[in-house]
């Protein structure tokens, strides 16, 4: 199985049309406007199975009456100038359903746009989405409300942001048609009012040698406080209370 992160103009001819219709097998979009749409998203997901796509998530660029439609009938009171992105476009085709595909790809495209404010919609009986948007960090926010075509009820949901929390990230990523190990700190502070910068990076690594960004990961771990701090380890989403724990946890992987 094949994970591709792309941008919409990035995409071969055959790619966007498969996933194109995959997107159209969800009968939740407006197949009127989708290709308009699409083509403005920031960031495409998706996996291969023997050149086929048989699943797909995209980080979108909602225009602001969308957003303003969304945030009004959910009375949910948010900005629309604080989300500029939301995550969408999930589908995975009927027999890939067991593999956790979209858990997959909705993880790695907000490990990708983790400083950035996301917002995504579901609807109320699709527990599934819900399940995999909890996970990562999104939490429920406002009333249900109807779809366009009054068919099903959806619900709004933000993606946390963090004070003094560290995330810790060990796994594999693919950088072009390599395949590396990557390691990476990050802190999630507090918003500023009026600023956007919500995110402070510590090292980010990608190695081959997965010995070297577990000792990267270590060295930076080392500086923090755990005990005045949430660390959460990515991989897992565990709550890690001591740099010892982290060593474990590490270990474990490379076992």
């Amino acid at each position: 199985m094949e994970l591709n992160i792309k941008k919409h103009s990035d995409l071969t001819t055959n790619e966007l049309k498969q996933v194109h219709d995959l997107i159209l097998k969800g009968e939740e979009v407006n197949a009127k406007t989708l290709s308009d749409r699409f083509a403005e998203s920031a960031c495409i997901a998706f996996f291969k199975d023997d050149n086929l796509v048989v699943a797909t998530a995209t980080i979108k660029k909602p225009l602001d009456s969308y957003k303003t439609k969304v945030f009004t009938k959910s009375k949910s009171d948010l900005s629309i100038e604080d989300y500029s992105f939301e995550l969408g476009y999930v589908m995975v085709d009927e027999k890939y359903r067991k593999d956790k595909l979209a858990s997959r790809l909705c993880r790695e495209l907000c490990r990708i746009f983790l400083s950035k404010k996301l917002f995504a919609t579901t609807r109320v009986d699709n527990y599934a989405m819900q399940s995999i948007l909890r996970k990562n960090y999104f939490i429920k926010i406002g009333e249900q409300y109807p779809n366009r075509d009054n068919t099903a009820f959806l619900i709004l949901f933000i993606k946390q942001i963090f004070m003094d929390t560290y995330h810790i990230n060990l796994g594999k990523s693919t950088f072009g048609t390599e395949v590396l190990w990557s390691g990476t700190v990050m802190k999630m502070t507090k918003p500023v009012p009026g600023q956007r910068n919500i995110v402070s990076m510590a090292e980010s690594i990608a190695r081959k040698d997965k010995n070297v960004a577990i000792g990267d990961i270590l060295h930076d771990a080392a500086k923090l406080d755990f005990a005045n701090n949430e660390v959460i380890f990515i991989p897992t989403f565990e709550r890690l209370t001591s740099l010892e724990d982290l060593k474990q946890k590490l270990n474990d992987i490379s076992d």
